[in-house]
Parts: structure tokens; sequence; C-alpha cells
């Protein structure tokens, strides 16, 4: 008997420790759960292979409860007990092999996305984009010019279908100086591209990458006499295939909470004419630097072409 118990219980422990990798890894976004989340990526791709996975540790922990019970002299109903639940949750392995619907409570996919603020609506996962395309037509030197955008995104990051993204997506915009109700301005406007990261947990404020177009290809308007109350940090002119550009980076309050943006701006040709871009970044000043390192890769993979 003693030898039975030198393997159980070493087994029961490290079941029992395996059930606490797998909350981590559904519940939680603590370094270690990232981290046994990607080792058992390829795993979880699987339909159905995380509800095994949990059935299968259980049906252990149970088991070697039973034994335990058993050995303390327990009660045999209760040591009957742990034996139906292991034959319960066993079967409950064997039928997730079948294309069962997985619960969203158990759905670690799913768990994840809630807790980024990817799920719509109707409770659905908002689908990565990590290669959205968008196409916008415009009157263009006397011609209609459909112009393609398209750019790679972080895991993190979903892209807006346009004209009509899904409400939940909907990025916040500065206020605009001269904006009316009859009037509106805003960036989304004049979009060809709209990208939102994850919501900031303190705010619920999601930093977004707004890619706009000026047709008539005029210089840089000053960003001070767009946003109430924006402060310029910094100007410099960035890498890129171009003889004008423009990085500006600065913040603005708005009731209370101090937002950073950085803008890329440029021009090139669209159509045999001049047009001028910007890129927007926009994010709370407290939440930047998340984002920071994503920002440069995005717009290198920014395609603006007709």
């Amino acid at each position: 008997m003693s030898s039975e118990l030198g393997v159980v219980i070493p087994g029961l422990i490290l079941f029992l420790i395996g059930l606490f990798i797998w909350c981590s890894e559904t519940y939680s976004d603590a370094p270690i759960a990232g981290f046994w989340r990607d080792m058992s990526s390829d795993f979880y791709s699987k339909r159905g292979a995380s509800i095994r996975r949990l059935a299968w540790t259980l049906a252990a922990i149970s088991s070697g409860t039973g034994v335990l019970l058993n050995s303390a002299g327990a009660p045999h109903s209760l040591v009957l007990i742990t034996v139906i639940f292991t034959f319960f949750f066993l079967l409950i392995a064997v039928l997730y092999f079948l294309p069962l619907p997985v619960p969203r409570c158990l759905d670690a996919q799913w768990q994840w996305h809630k807790r980024h603020g990817l799920i719509d609506e109707n409770g659905k996962i908002i689908p990565p984009t990590p290669h959205q395309t968008n196409y916008c037509s415009y009157a263009l030197g006397g011609e209609t010019v459909t112009i393609k955008t398209s750019m790679e995104l972080p895991d993190t990051w979903r892209a807006l279908s346009l004209p009509n993204p899904k409400a939940i997506l909907t990025p916040q915009v500065p206020p605009i100086v001269n904006a009316t109700s009859a009037h509106p301005r805003s960036p989304l406007d004049d979009a060809l591209f709209v990208a939102v990261g994850i919501p900031e947990k303190t705010t619920g404020f999601r930093p977004n990458f707004i890619v706009t177009i000026d047709l008539m290809g005029e210089s840089p308007i000053p960003l001070d006499g767009i946003i109430p109350g924006w402060m310029t940090i910094e100007e410099t002119r960035f890498p890129i295939p171009s003889d004008d550009t423009l990085m500006t980076t600065g913040l603005y309050v708005d009731e209370g909470l101090s937002y950073t943006v950085i803008q890329w701006t440029w021009t090139q040709a669209v159509s045999n004419r001049t047009v001028r871009l910007y890129a927007t970044a926009t994010a709370t000043t407290t939440s930047i630097n998340s984002i920071a390192d994503q920002l440069p890769r995005m717009l290198e993979t920014l395609q603006v072409i007709s």
C-alpha cells in the first residue's frame, strides 16, 4: 500500500499543478499564463482540446483522491463518488473528440478575447485581421480612382470594415476645432484604414491607428489648429521614400484624461497626382508605451496604391 501511495501522491500533486496551469491559461493574463499559452498554442488550435485536457486532469485528480480516501478508510460511498466522477470526466474527454460546442466559460480562446474586449455584441469572437485591405473610391483629376490600402497588424489589433465598422470597435477620436452637430468633422470621414487595439483596463479607451488622405496634397495642418488644447512635444522627419515627411508627437487632455498622439504625414503619387497621407496613432498617455514598439512595424507595412 505504501508503494502505491508513493506513486499516487506525487501524481496527484502533478495533476493539481496541471489544473492550476489550465486555469491560468484560460482565465489569466499573468506572464506565466502567457508562457504556457505559447507552449500549448498548437494543442489549443484543435477544437475541443482545452476541454479534453481539463477532463483528463480532473479524471486523474478524482481517481487519485479516491485511492487516498480508500487508503484512509473513508466510507465506501465516498470512494464510490470519486469513481463515478472519474468515469464521468473520462466520458467527457472522449465525447470532445467529436465536434461538440465548447462552453464559453471553459473556452480559453473565448475567455482571452473577452478579457481583451474582442467579443462583439452577439457574444462572438471578433477574428484577427492580420492582412486587412480596404478599397475607397474618390473623384480625382476628373475620374473616379479606387485606392487600395493595406497594413499588417499585431494579434491584439483589429482593422475596421469601412464604411460600416462594428460599433464595439469604432474608435474614440479627439474633439475637433469648429466641429458642430450639423457639420461634424472627424478623422473617420476621410479614413482609408482604421485599426484599434485592446481597451485599456482602467479607462476602457482603445488605442487607434487611423490613415487618412488629403487629395489636394497640401502642407500639413498643425495639430494645434485641429485639436483643442493640443501641446506639441516633438516634430521631426522620419525615413520613408518621400521628401516631404513630418512626424509629430504631442498630447491633449479631454474630460480630465491625457492622450498622446503620434502622427506621421507624407506626400506620395496616387494615380499620377500628389496626395498627402496621414497616419495617426492615439492612446492614453499612461498606455502609449505598451503599443510604442508595434507602431513602427505597422507603419512600415502600410501600403496605399491606386
